[in-house]
């Protein structure tokens, strides 16, 4: 994990009211938080980490029965098809090296748990599963 920056408290805020955040488990037993709209980046970036060595699944938060993508080291290995097609074009790029991944930030894990707590009191889950989730199913 050394090698990404983690969001700030008000920055983490901001995605998650903004951009939506997906959890994201490795192979090698890590767990993330990132925005959604860095998984192509960051499934190129956590390879390159791991010397290609690890395959990723992609969470929405609160509704992790089933992965929304899970890969098999650079690849998409299953992926919810709505969500392959935001994803698709900038994953190739990457993957061909015509573009390089740009900075992805993690969330960090003691402030992202400190902000959790309150969210079991709301309906704050529900409501961000259909503001960013719920057109994939």
């Amino acid at each position: 994990m050394e090698n990404y920056q983690k969001y700030t408290k008000k920055e983490m805020r901001k995605v998650i009211k903004n951009k939506g955040f997906l959890i994201v488990e490795t192979s090698n037993g890590d767990v993330f938080g990132i925005a959604k709209e860095d998984v192509p980046d960051f499934i190129i970036l956590e390879n390159k980490r791991c010397n290609y060595h690890v395959d990723l699944e992609f969470y929405i938060p609160g509704f992790n029965i089933v992965p929304l993508a899970t890969t098999y080291g650079c690849f998409l290995n299953k992926i919810n098809q709505k969500f392959r097609v935001e994803i698709i074009e900038r994953l190739i790029k990457l993957q061909r090296q015509e573009i390089q991944a740009k900075q992805v930030k993690i969330f960090d894990t003691i402030k992202f748990y400190d902000m959790t707590k309150k969210w079991k009191e709301s309906n704050f889950l529900n409501k961000m599963f259909e503001k960013f989730f719920s057109k994939y199913y």
